[in-house]
């Protein structure tokens, strides 16, 4: 089984976070594994987090996973 993993840095809001990835085979295609420690707090007031900067997270993790 062929697994091709590595760290890359994640930008939140000019702030870098470690980003593991993991890809490996599963099936007929690869299978992802991602973990990061995004730091963020919810309040009455709301959340350090928008919706806008969970969807730029999203899209900064495909970018990576499909190079």
């Amino acid at each position: 089984m062929f697994k091709k993993q590595s760290t890359f840095k994640l930008t939140i809001k000019d702030q870098y976070i470690p980003l593991h990835i993991e890809v490996f085979p599963y099936r007929e295609g690869s299978k992802v594994k991602y973990s990061a420690r995004i730091p963020y707090k919810i309040s009455q007031e709301g959340s350090t987090l928008s919706k806008q900067d969970i969807a730029s997270i999203k899209e900064e993790i495909k970018k990576i996973v499909n190079d």
